[in-house]
């Protein structure tokens, strides 16, 4: 639990990181495994705030690492809940999980997704979802603004979000991960949908990253991300190509 730029914290999450954004009010980016309400809400106390300061959370996706506190952090906020439609569809019924996965290839991505993924909750305590995202949704109004992009690889309703702070802030959600340098996710729903993922997040600008698992990177992050990923960008453009063809 740190403060990692100006308004902008880190909130370690028992698994997962979540994110505090401090424009006056405050935003809270995904909720951690269920039990972190607490946490939370302690954390947002030492900084001086209170727990009615909180008026926004946003869920990248429905995974329960992310979703799993909505439920508790209603029962003790006004909190606005905001999720895409495809996601949505699926907690509002304490869905978490879909069950049919891409492990990403390779040995380590096998053993991440058989020791932490396997076993994780499938389930939530179904939320409520004050605001479902469409594809007609590409700003939001809170703070400083963001802008919502669709990222569907690692699951149908994951969006990433640009925050239009000083030089932008991408919360990348489960795109990548940052554990011991940029890499791919463990798993996707669609694989191929996550390299092309990768491609789209590259045409945006941002100053700093921060990811669900792993630490945030806080100054070119647009460039190092660009540079670690693009060899997966010719693969997508190959494979959209091909499919026009």
């Amino acid at each position: 639990m740190k403060q990692i730029a100006d308004h902008l914290h880190q909130l370690s999450l028992k698994g997962a990181n979540g994110f505090l954004i401090d424009h006056g009010s405050l935003t809270l980016v995904d909720t951690g495994y269920g039990g972190n309400s607490d946490r939370i809400l302690a954390y947002i106390k030492s900084i001086g705030k209170k727990p009615q300061d909180l008026q926004h959370i946003l869920l990248t996706h429905l995974h329960s690492d992310h979703t799993g506190s909505l439920a508790e952090l209603q029962e003790k906020t006004d909190a606005e809940a905001i999720m895409s439609a495809p996601d949505a569809e699926c907690v509002l019924k304490g869905q978490a999980f879909r069950a049919a996965v891409e492990i990403t290839p390779g040995l380590l991505h096998k053993l991440i997704y058989r020791l932490f993924v396997k076993g994780a909750p499938r389930t939530v305590n179904p939320p409520r979802i004050d605001r479902i995202l469409t594809s007609q949704d590409e700003k939001l109004p809170i703070g400083k603004g963001f802008t919502v992009i669709p990222v569907p690889g690692h699951a149908a309703g994951q969006i990433a979000l640009l925050y239009h702070d000083d030089g932008g802030t991408l919360f990348a959600a489960d795109t990548c991960g940052n554990m011991a340098g940029l890499a791919l996710a463990p798993f996707y729903e669609d694989y191929h949908q996550g390299l092309t993922d990768l491609h789209t997040i590259a045409n945006y600008r941002f100053e700093r990253i921060v990811v669900g698992h792993g630490n945030p990177i806080l100054k070119a992050a647009d460039e190092r991300f660009e540079k670690r990923f693009n060899k997966y960008f010719e693969k997508s453009k190959r494979r959209n190509a091909n499919a026009y063809t």
